[in-house]
């Protein structure tokens, strides 16, 4: 298992590459339709909880890059360490920071959009984020491991 591990994550993280560029392809007027929708829903959610709070349309979309490049970001991170990286932080971070160049470039090829380096910014910020929460959750997992094994110790010298 350990030896395919690496690889089912590294196709899920090009798999989210996929679907993070699926998104750019799309045309000006589609990617408008496909976050309308979703401004929709949330501004609904939150009137039906009597909230008086709304969504514009263009923080809906930075959020959405947002988390896909924090999503992005996890998943690269973990790729790296699955594949025994030392210094897998940087190289994720290289990593979403291309993919988030690539997205923008593909909207060249997509009607009614064209590419932000903002964007670029924004999606390396989100991919930023999930690195940093992968390595808070990593630090998290050791420190629980080593209280283990701390404990397991404790009880062997006991009981000799």
């Amino acid at each position: 298992m350990r030896r395919v591990l690496p690889w089912v994550l590294l196709a899920a993280t090009v798999l989210w590459c996929g679907f993070i560029w699926h998104f750019s392809l799309a045309s000006g007027t589609e990617s408008a339709q496909t976050s309308g929708g979703v401004v929709e829903t949330l501004n609904g959610f939150l009137a039906s909880a009597g909230s008086e709070t709304r969504f514009e349309h263009e923080t809906v979309r930075k959020m959405a890059h947002f988390c896909e490049f924090a999503v992005l970001g996890v998943l690269a991170a973990l790729t790296l360490v699955s594949f025994e990286f030392r210094h897998f932080a940087p190289w994720a971070l290289l990593a979403v920071f291309a993919v988030g160049c690539v997205d923008e470039l593909l909207q060249l090829l997509s009607p009614d959009r064209g590419p932000s380096f903002l964007d670029v910014l924004l999606d390396t910020a989100g991919g930023l984020a999930g690195i940093v929460f992968f390595c808070g959750a990593l630090l998290l997992f050791y420190a629980l491991c080593a209280r283990k094994e701390r404990k397991k110790s404790e009880i062997n010298e006991k009981n000799p």
